[in-house]
């Protein structure tokens, strides 16, 4: 299982380029530790916190679901989810805990990942991303 917790503050009036901002899918690219289904620079602020957790299936549930293709080809089932919030002088930029989760296939063809991921905060929708 990997987590990953990132978190950060600052003081004092910044301009804004120094906002933290949340990383995020880049044209549908999504390596662990992004939110997966926010928009590039969707969550910004002084203050924020994330943290991820993805679990590595390896091939275990082909194996158990009988289908010997997915399991001797070395594919990978992977599941995870993010919380975040970030915060504009004291109020929250993300309307409370933003929330996703979502499955995955890996090591398509020994290299590719790709994900669906639900965003279970607002606007729910469900997004298709490569990592």
């Amino acid at each position: 299982m990997n987590l990953m917790f990132a978190a950060g503050t600052s003081s004092g009036t910044l301009p804004l380029q120094r906002d933290f901002v949340l990383d995020s899918q880049l044209g549908r690219f999504a390596p662990f530790g992004v939110l997966r289904t926010a928009d590039p620079r969707e969550f910004t602020g002084d203050r924020f916190a994330m943290i991820s957790a993805e679990h590595n299936f390896r091939s275990v549930p082909f194996l158990m679901l009988g289908i010997p293709f997915l399991y001797k080809s070395g594919i990978e089932f992977l599941a995870d989810a993010t919380a975040a919030q970030s915060w504009l002088n004291g109020n929250s930029m993300t309307n409370g805990w933003y929330y996703e989760a979502g499955i995955g296939i890996g090591k398509i063809f020994g290299i590719i990942r790709a994900d669906v991921t639900y965003r279970i905060s607002n606007p729910n929708d469900v997004f298709f991303t490569i990592g």
